[in-house]
């Protein structure tokens, strides 16, 4: 927490950021590794502390604070990005080199420090300890990430593909859907490969749970056993598609339980598939936010990065209440869906007793996640595992999420108009990066409700494009005014180069309003010092025809110089 509030506070509070500012983030990389052992070094002395003291308190606040030091890496990281402008270094100097190679630049500090953690542990307690599982787990996370940016640069090596990403908002959209479904596709199996998980044994428990699942005609991909040497018990469900699905059960759980538990616990696990928990999970608490948050800047016109962050942690925080509401909820789903399939509630509520017994803190008192032993076990036993009390207890939920789906499809539809609208505005773009310059002109003229400056920019580019690529004689009067009219707008703008470059073009294609020729040789002069010529056509603008919206920027123009 700390980390993320000095990366999101420190930019606003230290000022604009520029290349000049990211010239130290190597010499303050080296420097922060310093720091970082420095740290490392106090933490060290107060393990000493913690040891020898014989304080009952200060020896428990010792031991508090040096728990702190799993943030280290992070707080670190976070003030190079936001102190020392390491991400402004990577974006001046690898910006070329594609998303995935600036992702892994930015993360660079950050498993940097973490791999650092390894050999701090072992300067603090001679042995690696869990800060090796916190290296795992960024191990596991960061290559998901560099697989989305990846898939994007891919995307951006075909021409057509590239053009579509850059200029089309919706090509993003979907290639990120796309990418998520993939990384949900293969995530099982990396995670499989990540933590070591191997195929359970025996096989033929193997075959047994396997059974089970069958009977309830649904797939499961692999059962797998995870090593965690004894320190958690745990059953969980990897995988929201049947393709990859894997269930897996900590050691801990295989020494200690039984087959008839386990059974009680794979239906469990089965139960949360047959449920669709986490496509629901995600339909509702991830998607819905995302849509409503998107919704509300459109809405209130706040485009901003703090707008948009602000607007998202306010729709997850809205969704909150229901999320866990929801979660404990699919907790007592999957038991009396797993009861439902194996026929009674005997193994579901074995398996229960057996972990009151060995985790008594969550027989009375259950979580933000799970709900106590004690009710789980109260609701199979009211419910005899039968069908219909399954029915009667999911009524409640399903309306309730029902409801859920119905706001998720009512933001959808209220986001459709302005889907469209960027679809519109963004067409002109595309139009004119696949080189149809004539068609992208229209295409900016037309679209009147566009942002006045982005439609301004766009005719801009359009016309360069226009008169860059033209190579016939038919058409030269029009683009000849169009070039004036561009001038002309400039010159309200009071954007003088902009007046130069249009009026010379205009000249180039013949048009003949001595107003165009007596203001370009006139910004000519001024830019080469030639005061004479700069007289003698100060004296010509005063003596023509001037446009009404054009007297008074020229006026100041001839005034200043």
């Amino acid at each position: 927490m700390v980390g993320c509030a000095l990366l999101v506070l420190a930019p606003e509070v230290l000022g604009p950021r520029a290349p000049q500012a990211a010239d130290d983030a190597l010499p303050a990389f080296s420097l922060s590794i310093a720091i970082f052992f420095s740290v490392y070094g106090v933490f060290l002395a107060l393990d000493t502390a913690a040891r020898r003291t014989r304080s009952v308190r200060l020896g428990s606040f010792l031991r508090r604070v040096l728990g702190l030091r799993s943030l280290l890496p992070l707080v670190l990281w976070a003030v190079l990005l936001g102190v020392w402008r390491w991400d402004t270094w990577v974006e001046f100097r690898f910006v070329r080199h594609g998303m995935t190679v600036q992702s892994f630049m930015l993360l660079l500090p950050f498993l940097t420090y973490e791999i650092l953690s390894v050999l701090g542990e072992v300067m603090l307690r001679g042995r690696i300890g869990r800060t090796a599982e916190y290296l795992r787990s960024t191990i596991f996370i960061a290559p998901m990430l560099f697989f989305l940016t990846a898939l994007f640069d891919v995307a951006s090596s075909f021409e057509t593909t590239r053009v579509l990403l850059q200029e089309f908002t919706i090509a993003r959209y979907a290639l990120w859907v796309l990418g998520f479904g993939a990384l949900f596709l293969v995530f099982p199996l990396w995670f499989a490969f990540v933590f070591g998980a191997k195929p359970l044994q025996p096989k033929s428990l193997r075959d047994e749970l396997r059974s089970i699942a069958a009977d309830d005609n649904l797939r499961v991909h692999r059962i797998l056993e995870l090593p965690t040497r004894g320190r958690t018990l745990n059953a969980t469900l990897v995988g929201p598609f049947a393709w990859t699905r894997c269930v897996v059960f900590t050691d801990l759980m295989l020494a200690r339980f039984g087959v008839d538990e386990l059974r009680g616990v794979f239906a469990h696990e089965i139960g949360h598939a047959r449920g669709r928990h986490v496509l629901r999970s995600i339909a509702c608490f991830v998607l819905l936010p995302l849509v409503l948050a998107e919704l509300a800047v459109r809405i209130l016109r706040a485009e901003t990065e703090w707008s948009w962050a602000l607007s998202v942690a306010c729709a997850f925080s809205l969704m909150a209440v229901p999320f866990f509401w929801f979660r404990r909820r699919f907790e007592h789903e999957a038991d009396l869906h797993g009861a439902a399939i194996l026929g009674s509630t005997k193994d579901m509520i074995g398996a229960l007793d057996t972990v009151r017994v060995l985790a008594p803190r969550a027989s009375k008192r259950g979580s933000l996640m799970h709900p106590s032993t004690d009710r789980r076990i109260s609701l199979l036993e009211s419910s005899g595992g039968e069908r219909g009390a399954l029915r009667s207890w999911m009524r409640t939920s399903m309306l309730a999420q029902g409801a859920m789906f119905f706001a998720l499809g009512a933001a959808c539809m209220a986001f459709v108009p302005y889907a469209v609208d960027d679809f519109e505005d963004d067409l002109p773009g595309y139009l004119l990066a696949s080189g149809d310059p004539e068609s992208a002109w229209n295409a900016f003229e037309n679209r009147a409700s566009m942002d006045e400056k982005r439609r301004a920019h766009g005719l801009d580019e359009a016309m360069r494009a226009n008169l860059i690529a033209y190579d016939g004689e038919d058409d030269v009067a029009v683009l000849a005014q169009r070039a004036v009219l561009r001038g002309q707008r400039a010159a309200r703008d009071e954007d003088w180069k902009a007046v130069r470059g249009w009026f010379g073009l205009a000249l180039r294609f013949g048009d003949s309003d001595p107003l165009t020729g007596t203001v370009w040789r006139y910004l000519v002069a001024v830019d080469r010092g030639d005061d004479k010529t700069i007289e003698r056509e100060a004296l010509w603008i005063r003596s023509l025809s001037v446009p009404e919206e054009m007297r008074r920027p020229l006026g100041r123009l001839l005034a200043l110089n």
